[in-house]
């Protein structure tokens, strides 16, 4: 169900944007955007469906988790290096697109799926699948947070 979302949600957007393009090129905010919503979606899309082709019958559930886990980590390592600090470097010429209140709830996102993936990767819970939801569930939650910068907050001619 996380995937179907995931893919609904990135689609949409697709056509959101492929719509109300009014010009060919697309604004720096607007490429950040789309790449934090891409991002969000096909994380979670991907890391969905993983679980079905790690986890079969003649599979050692220990080595399921750790693969799930070790790609979910890396993942959400790699977000949280480079798209906290892509926003922070957009807010310099566009601060009133990227308000700090929106970095740091951007990078406590990132923190949390991290710290969720990690706690999967170690092993640290008895409930690995409750932390891996989580982690989609907050990629989901990233990338319905960047649909909706998109769909609502856009910049005008004015501005630009």
């Amino acid at each position: 169900m996380i995937a179907e979302i995931a893919l609904g949600l990135a689609g949409f957007s697709a056509v959101l944007v492929g719509l109300s393009r009014n010009t060919g090129k697309i604004e720096p905010p607007e490429q950040f955007r789309i790449m934090a919503l891409i991002y969000g979606s096909m994380g979670a899309v991907f890391f969905a469906l993983l679980p079905f082709v790690v986890f079969t019958k003649e599979a050692n559930q220990g080595i399921a988790w750790t693969i799930c886990g070790l790609l979910l980590s890396i993942y959400a390592i790699a977000g949280l290096l480079v798209l906290p600090r892509r926003s922070s470097n957009l807010r310099k010429t566009y601060p009133d697109l990227f308000p700090i209140r929106l970095i740091l709830l951007q990078s406590t996102l990132h923190t949390g799926c991290c710290i969720c993936a990690l706690i999967g990767l170690f092993k640290l819970t008895a409930y690995l699948a409750n932390f891996y939801n989580a982690s989609l569930l907050i990629l989901l939650l990233h990338s319905t947070i960047a649909f909706i910068r998109t769909l609502f907050f856009r910049r005008t001619q004015q501005q630009g």
